[in-house]
């Protein structure tokens, strides 16, 4: 076959030029590549029995989304936990969260009761319009002895522990404070023994920002973490005492240190002094009557001045299932969130408790346990009502108004004419004055000779003398006054 001939600007050329073009359109956008960046260790070396903070550094600040998994693939089985930013922030645990990590606010993971099956691969994704972000790192756990390269973990600095009040009683509060903790602590975590068995863990705080509280195996639902690491144990029990163990992770001097709490029966509390009075706390609701779509506030009245910490219940009991929040007044103030918290709960001074966006089902009782340290302990129950919200009465319209308006003035003159007409009918009733002279009569006195003549010495005549009516004329006087 012979060649095809080639003609500058032939039909081949137009043909080139337009797939070129429609090649340009039909190329798919380059994909959004997530880009790696390095995973900071804190402390570096982490042991076990301690604690350890894997954080990305500088985090896209538009990120949506960000998900740690115990592997080196995003492999949802894998999965530890997702954080969201919010407001307000919430993190929701995978399959693989232990009870131990928590997220912090710049997408970073934190890890406490470091165990030596904690060493491995862990990668977050971070969900981003703009840069997303997938990355690995290798976490080594050591025992305490070999870790950093067999040089010396820090010393850890022993901790005293003070009990606020120093003689607790059944049924009242405690709080455990450590003294002079490192102002660079990362974490600590409360242990029901005098050693740090994680079998015997209570709860591991994280300062954040925001505070952390991640309950582990031996927590009973009545305690709490607070500002500098305060353990406030609330409703105590006689099973309370005992040795309690703080274990602080801090980069520069990390502290250990156990004290023994005594709990006693409350009669025989204080050397045989009887416990302070509680003062009576009433719940009051703002506004009293709710309604669905508006808020309401529950305010305790007269709480302890001192309080250390109030936690609010969705029921007539202090059951740690039904717990809404915990707020401690610091400072700063801190709230941790809880089981039935439902995103539309804040605590504020005073221990009040504002709802937001009512509904129905939030009617209810809500009780509130209210820790000070030199009070026994508050606790207080209120009903909330809900209602529906009343449906305002439709108006008039103008047309309506204006209807009525015509129709009474109808009626007015409706009345005034029928009033009119019977006014005119009785005086036509009344006799008419004419010209012709009124007819008056008078009594004339009976004309002499008429009748028989009575005789002497005879009876009074018995018939009645009747005088005659006769028409008398007027004179002319009287015609004159007329």
């Amino acid at each position: 076959m012979g060649r095809i001939p080639h003609r500058p600007g032939g039909p081949w050329t137009g043909i080139f030029l337009a797939a070129s073009i429609l090649g340009s359109y039909l190329q798919p956008a380059p994909a959004q590549t997530p880009t790696p960046v390095t995973i900071v260790l804190t402390p570096p070396s982490p042991a076990v029995g301690g604690g350890v903070s894997l954080a990305p550094p500088n985090p896209p600040q538009d990120f949506t989304s960000c998900s740690w998994y115990r592997s080196a693939t995003a492999d949802g089985n894998s999965q530890i936990l997702t954080y969201n930013p919010g407001p307000p922030p919430v993190q929701t645990n995978g399959l693989a969260h232990t009870g131990r990590e928590t997220a912090g606010l710049d997408c970073s993971l934190h890890i406490a009761g470091l165990m030596l099956n904690d060493t491995g691969s862990y990668t977050v994704q971070i969900q981003s319009p703009t840069s997303p972000v997938l990355t690995t790192v290798h976490l080594p756990v050591s025992a305490s002895v070999l870790g950093s390269c067999l040089q010396p973990a820090p010393a850890q600095t022993p901790v005293t522990i003070v009990l606020t009040s120093p003689s607790p009683a059944v049924g009242g509060g405690v709080s455990l404070a450590p003294q002079n903790q490192p102002q660079d602590f990362t974490s600590c975590s409360w242990y029901r023994s005098d050693n740090t068995d994680a079998s015997s863990r209570i709860l591991s705080y994280f300062p954040g920002p925001p505070p952390v509280q991640t309950n582990g195996s031996a927590h009973t639902g009545r305690e709490t973490a607070g500002p500098g690491c305060a353990l406030h144990i609330a409703g105590l029990r006689l099973s309370d005492t005992g040795n309690y163990t703080v274990d602080i992770q801090s980069p520069t001097s990390p502290g250990l240190g156990t004290v023994h709490l005594p709990v006693s029966a409350s009669v025989l509390g204080s050397c045989l002094q009887l416990a302070p009075a509680q003062t009576p706390v009433t719940i009051v609701l703002t506004p009293p009557s709710p309604a669905v779509g508006g808020g309401v506030s529950l305010a305790p009245q007269n709480p302890p001045q001192d309080f250390v910490s109030c936690s609010w219940y969705r029921s007539a009991t202090t059951d740690p299932s039904s717990r809404i929040l915990s707020y401690f007044p610091g400072p700063p103030p801190v709230q941790n969130n809880d089981l039935t918290h439902t995103g539309r709960e804040t605590a504020g001074p005073g221990c009040a408790l504002h709802i937001a966006g009512l509904r129905l089902n939030d009617t209810g009782s809500y009780t509130v346990d209210i820790q000070s340290p030199t009070s026994p302990a508050v606790t207080t129950t209120v009903h909330l009502p809900v209602s529906a919200p009343v449906a305002p009465r439709p108006g008039l319209s103008a047309g309506a108004v204006a209807g009525i308006f015509i129709g009474s003035l109808a009626g007015a003159v409706l009345v005034g004419v029928g009033a009119y007409f019977l006014y005119s009918r009785c005086r036509n009733e009344t006799p008419k004055e004419t010209g012709a002279p009124v007819l008056v009569y008078e009594n004339l006195p009976p004309k002499a000779g008429v009748g028989p003549v009575a005789q002497p010495g005879s009876p009074p005549d018995p018939s009645p003398m009747y005088q005659t009516l006769q028409p008398r004329q007027q004179d002319v006087y009287e015609e004159l006054k007329k």
